[in-house]
């Protein structure tokens, strides 16, 4: 709201605006690539180390990667720069919520695929 609080954006644009997000577990990601016949795991990890930290600049760019289209079009193109540089001053800022200081453990998920045979490669 604080786009809409300072004019940048409609209130009603932001009430109408949904985004609905999923992270399915390991178990369910797996149980989805093996529908697919086209494929077969060769390998699937999850990989993390304590030292792999997640600083707030990188989770924000990350976001950006995958939602600026969806954003810009419902916003309008010119919008979503400002709405992420200002995400990202938020993001930096200390939060209630990471009290501790250490940010989160960051979580790559490693998977190998091999095309199942079928005469194309």
């Amino acid at each position: 709201m604080g786009m809409a609080n300072m004019g940048l954006v409609s209130k009603e644009k932001v009430d109408c605006f949904n985004l609905p997000v999923y992270f399915p577990s390991l178990e369910e990601l797996k149980a989805i690539m093996e529908r697919n016949r086209e494929f077969r795991i060769e390998k699937m990890e999850a990989i993390s180390h304590p030292k792999m930290k997640t600083e707030p600049k990188q989770c924000i760019s990350g976001i950006k990667a995958v939602f600026e289209g969806i954003i810009g079009k419902h916003f309008g193109s010119n919008v979503t720069e400002e709405l992420f540089e200002q995400c990202s001053i938020k993001a930096a800022e200390p939060s209630v919520l990471l009290l501790d200081t250490d940010m989160p453990t960051l979580h790559v998920l490693l998977v190998i695929l091999k095309r199942n045979g079928n005469g194309n490669a």
